[in-house]
């Protein structure tokens, strides 16, 4: 029987199809666990976040050929301090809203009839803090900003982009609470997070000049 012509070539390419698909699980596996094992010590969450979402951006999003491990530590070495010093930022902002808010709780939390007014700025401090944090770790691994640039664009993007902000909070409190439920998927989603946001972040990120 003859074979079918162009036959090869797409059995070439669904078996291309397939070690790319799985080349894509393995390094966001990979990813995710360093990151895991490098926020370990709290205080390094930012440096780890900025590595975690340029690795991912490089090394899967963009197939740059580099392992995501190599492009991981390339970036933990370049924005340690600043990554920390960054983290130390919203650790201490989300430490204040925390005690605003606890200070004010009802009584009867969860219920919110009789809350005062200190109770929803606590809570508007968190949100604030939700409606930042999608933005500035990325940032840092894309930019050479100082964290005082750094946190104003945030805030300046944040507003400009309600649509895309939205969807980036809604994306990240659906990964913390799928963790939260399911505690071994913590292998996979951090990087899952970030390569579904880089989709919504690139587009904004290409309107300023980016480090390569």
């Amino acid at each position: 029987m003859p074979h079918q012509k162009g036959g090869n070539r797409l059995d070439k390419a669904h078996t291309n199809f397939i070690w790319r698909f799985l080349d894509i699980i393995g390094q966001i596996v990979a990813a995710s666990i360093l990151w895991a094992v490098c926020c370990l010590p709290i205080i390094t969450i930012g440096p780890s976040s900025t590595a975690l979402y340029y690795a991912v951006v490089k090394s899967v999003r963009r197939d740059s050929g580099e392992p995501v491990w190599t492009a991981f530590f390339h970036s933990i070495k370049e924005n340690f301090w600043q990554g920390m010093y960054l983290n130390l930022i919203f650790l201490g902002y989300c430490g204040m809203a925390c005690t605003v808010l606890l200070l004010n709780l009802p009584a009867d939390w969860p219920d919110m009839h009789n809350a005062s007014a200190g109770a929803f700025i606590g809570i508007g401090l968190f949100l604030m803090a939700a409606w930042m944090i999608p933005y500035a770790y990325p940032l840092l691994s894309r930019f050479y900003f100082k964290n005082t640039q750094i946190l104003r664009l945030t805030l300046y993007i944040s507003v400009r982009y309600f649509y895309v902000t939205f969807l980036l909070v809604l994306l990240l409190a659906t990964a913390v609470i799928f963790s939260y439920l399911y505690p071994v998927f913590i292998i996979a989603i951090p990087a899952l997070y970030c390569f579904i946001a880089s989709w919504l972040l690139e587009p904004i990120f290409s309107r300023y000049t980016a480090r390569e």
